[in-house]
């Protein structure tokens, strides 16, 4: 078993402990192909978009160069914890292994990862 693990690769133990699932799974398109993402195809034409995670569309930001859309990474994990059957820290991983570390295109999406401090404050001030 040693000599298994001196051979493997950081993704090849990945792979062993996810549910296999790639990124050829998550549909890539541009904005212009889904109408919920309209008026981010008036912006950016080649704004890239996942359709699986519409749910978790939040809007339109900039990357500094391009409008891009924004996804609530929360939503994104609670999505896949519930679609794929993955335990929460599964889904993060899963995300930014296969998803975001994926994107490296200025028309990439921006995954937001929301403050808990500050929406304690919001709801409980």
């Amino acid at each position: 078993m040693g000599k298994f693990l001196k051979s493997c690769s950081w993704g090849d133990i990945v792979n062993l402990i996810i549910p296999q699932l790639s990124l050829s799974e998550f549909l890539m398109i541009n904005a212009t192909q889904h109408p919920s993402y309209s008026y981010l195809a008036d912006m950016n034409k080649d704004a890239i978009i996942f359709p699986e995670f519409t749910q978790a569309f939040i809007g339109a930001g900039t990357n500094g160069s391009k409008s891009v859309a924004v996804y609530d990474f929360n939503q994104c994990v609670i999505q896949l914890v519930g679609q794929e059957d993955m335990k929460p820290s599964e889904a993060k991983e899963f995300l930014f292994l296969n998803v975001i570390a994926q994107q490296q295109s200025e028309n990439s999406p921006i995954f937001l990862v929301t403050n808990p401090i500050v929406e304690e404050v919001i709801w409980f001030g």
